[in-house]
């Protein structure tokens, strides 16, 4: 009996509805463990370290640290982890940003259940059967 493939993530987001939001959109995917909620950047290390998560999904302006420094200790301490910046504003600032800190992929806020779905599909694709 093969067992079904599953990603685990951890959400780091100082906005409470956002938070709320992405969790509950997570959660209606079966192929979906959150690991972790974190409200800050320092909060989300940690829990980068104790959880190991396969996907963090990171507000990319965040009040104590910002984005480059999470995806570096992601990327350390979990070095298999993918990285998503999350934004409400999706121009080419945002994509500049998203290749400068090297994350891998943004989901925008503004269209938040379907890219959170479409990045889902996509990192399940990745993992081996």
């Amino acid at each position: 009996m093969s067992e079904a493939k599953q990603l685990t993530i951890l959400i780091i987001d100082d906005d409470p509805l956002l938070r709320t939001l992405t969790s509950r959109f997570l959660k209606d995917l079966k192929t979906v463990q959150i690991v972790g909620i974190a409200e800050t950047g320092n909060i989300g290390i940690d829990m980068i370290k104790a959880k190991k998560p396969h996907i963090v999904i990171l507000d990319i302006q965040l009040p104590d640290t910002n984005a480059q420094t999470i995806i570096e200790q992601a990327k350390l301490l979990t070095p298999p982890a993918r990285v998503y910046l999350c934004s409400a504003y999706s121009d080419d600032r945002v994509e500049a940003t998203v290749k400068q800190v090297y994350a891998d992929g943004f989901v925008s806020k503004t269209n938040l259940k379907n890219g959170l779905t479409e990045m889902v599909l996509a990192e399940l694709a990745r993992l081996p059967a």
